[in-house]
């Protein structure tokens, strides 16, 4: 590069820089137009804290302040902040305005922004929030803020508040917070890595029995021993079977013995009818019927005293599989059913 290229690039920075000297005054100084307007903002904003509409008041203040900041209109704002009780803005912009126009104020206004101060000290809360880790958000209520180690109390008015902490990664953490005048609290928040599992499972469940086993972190501890329990579901089914098989059978039971007595009972009529000479001993169709009768109740009869006896023996095994299948159980108070067979059905007592 050229002596003559060099001395043209420090010619051209160094005009750059006379005009940011110049301009300069021209951003920080407020220009005329400016002050006129500030101050029909803070005059509507005085007439709006007159008829006690803070909020119409607190915007006209806001804006006066953007165009012209003095020590008025912060006083005026931290003031309606105060009555509308916000009071960490009224607090902070008080703050502000011995910050900022501490060579302004007489000692009449400095008597008064410490009163109101103190007043504000009464009336609000601090809430300190502590997270074991540095960058997390807070949010407390409609507040948000990010936690780093310069972090200060939060000012709050009286009231329940939800702390809500979040990083990204970690498991959000929320809780209730309730803070009365005066008080001064700090929230601690210990988060965690998102995903984590914790040590404990359930061990396969065995039939009839509800178990939780806490499984040791360490691989080559020991361990519970399994223990055997003997299967009885298979019994279980066998007797319910078996107790359904012994009211069918039972029922089938007692129709024929139904069929049985209902013979029996044609027959005595009409064999004391030739007894008595009611029906003539030369009636060959009578004593057929009669034969058929005395077949037909031999018949029933020993069905039905077959069906009883299977039923008995349903019953009886039946019994033996409910012993069976409550052996495996605790002991409970009472006796189990007893299943007989009867002419006519089946009988179950408990």
């Amino acid at each position: 590069m050229s002596l003559q290229t060099i001395l043209k690039r420090m010619a051209q920075v160094g005009i750059c820089l006379s005009v940011l000297c110049v301009t300069a005054p021209a951003f920080s100084e407020p220009s005329e137009l400016d002050k006129v307007e500030a101050k029909k903002h803070f005059d509507a904003g005085l007439s709006l804290l007159k008829a006690e509409n803070y909020t119409g008041a607190m915007v006209e203040f806001e804006a006066s302040l953007l165009l012209y900041p003095t020590k008025n209109a912060l006083f005026n704002l931290a003031n309606t902040y105060k009555a509308l009780h916000r009071y960490a803005e009224a607090y902070d912009a008080f703050v502000r305005l011995q910050r900022e126009f501490s060579d302004q104020l007489n000692e009449e206004m400095e008597r008064s922004v410490e009163r109101h101060k103190q007043e504000i000290r009464n009336l609000v809360a601090e809430l300190m929030v502590k997270v074991n880790l540095p960058g997390a958000k807070v949010r407390v209520g409609d507040k948000e803020m990010r936690i780093t180690e310069d972090s200060g109390a939060l000012i709050l008015g009286p009231g329940e508040y939800t702390v809500s902490v979040t990083l990204d990664g970690y498991e959000p953490q929320s809780r209730n917070v309730k803070m009365i005048c005066g008080a001064k609290k700090t929230e601690v928040f210990e988060l965690e890595k998102a995903g984590a599992e914790a040590a404990v499972s359930q061990t396969p469940v065995l039939p009839n029995t509800e178990q939780l086993r806490i499984e040791p972190l360490d691989p080559s501890g020991p361990t519970l021993p399994d223990t055997p329990r003997k299967d009885n579901r298979l019994v279980q089914r066998l007797f319910w079977g078996g107790l359904a098989g012994t009211v069918v059978v039972g029922a089938t039971t007692g129709v024929f013995w139904g069929l049985t007595a209902s013979k029996q009972n044609e027959y005595n009529d009409l064999k004391n009818g030739f007894e008595s000479g009611e029906i003539p001993s030369s009636d060959t169709g009578k004593k057929s019927n009669l034969h058929q009768l005395k077949e037909d109740t031999e018949a029933y009869n020993k069905v039905a005293v077959g069906l009883s006896i299977g039923t008995g023996a349903i019953a009886v095994a039946t019994t033996v599989l409910f012993f069976m299948s409550r052996s495996s159980e605790a002991p409970k108070s009472g006796s189990g059913p007893e299943i007989s067979a009867i002419p006519g059905g089946v009988r179950v007592r408990f």
